[in-house]
């Protein structure tokens, strides 16, 4: 297969023969090698990575790292909680089992599992578990807030770029704290993120991430004059219509709008309204679009005040040094830069060298989380949608919740525990012919969140016969995951109005040389499959590396992401799609069709 040289010349790796993207000023003359350092908080371990400065080298042999286990805890049907004491404790292990001898490090990042409510005291130690992304306790809460005419679910997501959904924004479950555990909610002085714990226990400040905040319920991930020009673009509505400055837009001049190519919202807003003047106050009220920052009218609404809230930085952005207490206990100089870091999807993004609109990258493992670059505010009620970088692009983020996980559990279930029981799945998924002899696999093990959002979705073999053989199962398990690809993949050529030309994918699900072909077919275009096994963790790195001053900017560490990598291209085979098209309408219809059911 082509390496990474005989990609340049492709449209998404524009990159000449040039020398390290980072500032060599940065870098000290001392004999220790300098390092970037990044710590990855994920939910099932801390993973603490060294990237190596001045190597002229592919970013797998320059990297050194290690990790500590995590555990998710379950008290209760339906929630899902983390200790961020361990966290600490975590990164602890980890440092201490990174070999430090000899190595300077220049800047520290960081990358988080997110959403997570970290509801923080006064010196910003948790004062209850940690409530994660996949908890589902605040159902009931997200129902009421949606009867609230300020906050319904059609105008939270023009004013925040999503839905609000339990546990997946976090609004949701500090509504539910709040409800339901009135003492500790009193307790908290600050409503933060991963990112904000992690960055109090290394600098002393509380901060939170743009792309964090997006996934709060309650941040402007789009603003102003952006924030406009991406609604008008979404509904089909010509900005000229506006007719007036942005800062004197009401909601009812908002509601006008929207009534121009979809009658039926205003119709269901204004249902929801209060007679008389109760209603005309309201319409009346101006659509407060902030510089870029939290939204007043939904902190009014949800009853939370400013000041229980971290400012918002962007993921380079450094927010402080590292305090002499934590250099003390991970092994390393006090003041070193740390930056406030992203989410793991957002760094993942940067490690695979995403910078500019039209690119698309998978990262592959337990869960597939697709993301694509977007330079207009256009949110998608089908993907998680958030700042990135700096406020002039957007991440759009579809996350698979049982990708590798659907392999977990077909291997646990039919295969057993042998050493080789992966290699037996593959092999046995080979003697498959494309089509899985008419099976259909709908991959919704754990719920779904993109393609579709239902959390009571369930997994489906679909056109099981007497015939029918493991070896074909086990092919439309890896057929299903594919094809969720392509419905994503669809979406975003609909939202960016042109087709995305290729994928670049890594994490652990793209090892086996057969998926890899399968990814391809299903998408009918080329998927670029990247040698960069750990991409949060890396991303993490390099916003350390824009913290210190190493890179100029993020998009200077994005191209030391492509530069120092080595990429591999499955192009579809012929006449794949021609076999699988009759399966993909089949598992396109499986949900409608049995929704219901769930």
């Amino acid at each position: 297969m082509p390496r990474f040289e005989a990609l340049r010349a492709c449209p998404l790796f524009p990159l000449p023969r040039i020398g390290p993207a980072y500032n060599a000023a940065a870098m000290s003359q001392e004999s220790r090698q300098p390092a970037l350092l990044g710590i990855d908080v994920g939910t099932s371990s801390v993973k603490m990575l060294l990237y190596f400065l001045g190597k002229e080298a592919p970013a797998a042999e320059r990297v050194r790292m290690a990790r500590a286990a995590m555990k998710v805890d379950h008290p209760r049907p339906d929630w899902s909680e983390a200790d961020p004491a361990a966290w600490w404790r975590g990164i602890r292990r980890a440092a201490k089992a990174l070999d430090l001898a000899g190595v300077r490090v220049l800047g520290i990042g960081t990358s988080s599992l997110f959403p997570a409510l970290v509801a923080m005291d006064g010196r910003g130690r948790p004062v209850r578990p940690a409530i994660l992304y996949d908890d589902r306790r605040s159902t009931a809460e997200v129902d009421e807030l949606a009867r609230s005419p300020l906050a319904h679910p059609e105008l939270h997501h023009v004013l925040t770029g999503n839905r609000v959904r339990p546990g997946t924004i976090s609004l949701s479950s500090l509504l539910w704290m709040r409800r339901h555990e009135a003492a500790a909610f009193r307790r908290t002085k600050c409503f933060g993120h991963v990112s904000t714990f992690v960055g109090r226990r290394l600098t002393g400040r509380s901060a939170i991430d743009s792309t964090s905040a997006s996934l709060t319920g309650l941040y402007a991930t789009a603003s102003g004059e952006a924030w406009l020009r991406g609604v008008c673009r979404a509904y089909g509505i010509s900005l000229d219509k506006v007719g007036r400055p942005v800062e004197d837009l009401t909601y009812g001049n908002y509601l006008d709008l929207l009534a121009a190519s979809r009658p039926d919202l205003k119709e269901q807003f204004l249902a929801d309204l209060p007679p008389g003047e109760g209603r005309d106050a309201i319409l009346g009220r101006r659509v407060e679009l902030p510089a870029g920052g939290w939204v007043t009218v939904l902190l009014d609404v949800s009853g939370i005040s400013l000041t229980r809230l971290p400012e918002v930085l962007w993921p380079g952005q450094r927010l402080g040094g590292l305090t002499a207490e934590a250099a003390a206990a991970l092994g390393l100089e006090a003041g070193t830069p740390v930056a406030v870091g992203s989410g793991d999807s957002a760094c993942g993004a940067l490690a695979l060298g995403l910078d500019d609109e039209g690119q698309m990258a998978v990262t592959c493992g337990t869960t597939d989380c697709l993301m694509s670059v977007q330079r207009s505010a256009v949110f998608s009620v089908r993907t998680l949608n958030m700042a990135y970088m700096d406020s002039d692009t957007w991440l759009a983020v579809a996350p698979m919740n049982s990708a590798g996980a659907a392999v977990d559990w077909f291997v646990a279930t039919f295969l057993g525990r042998g050493r080789d029981r992966y290699d037996r799945f593959f092999s046995l998924a080979a003697e498959a012919p494309a089509g899985s002899g008419g099976v259909v696999f709908l991959p919704y093990l754990a719920g779904e969140r993109s393609p579709v959002y239902d959390p009571a979705a369930k997994g489906v073999f679909f056109g099981l016969t007497a015939g029918t053989r493991l070896v074909e199962m086990a092919r439309a398990v890896l057929e299903g995951v594919a094809f969720g690809h392509r419905q994503i993949l669809g979406m975003a050529d609909v939202r960016l109005g042109r087709r995305i030309e290729r994928v670049v994918a890594a994490g652990g699900g793209t090892r086996s040389p057969l998926w890899r072909q399968i990814r391809a077919d299903a998408a009918d275009r080329p998927y670029v499959y990247s040698d960069c096994t750990e991409a949060s963790a890396l991303g993490a790195a390099l916003l350390g590396g824009v913290a210190a001053g190493v890179f100029e900017s993020w998009q200077a560490a994005a191209a030391e992401a492509r530069r120092v990598a080595r990429f591999e291209e499955v192009r579809p085979t012929p006449d794949a799609w021609h076999r699988l098209k009759r399966n993909f309408e089949i598992y396109s219809g499986l949900y409608e069709a049995l929704k219901h059911c769930f």
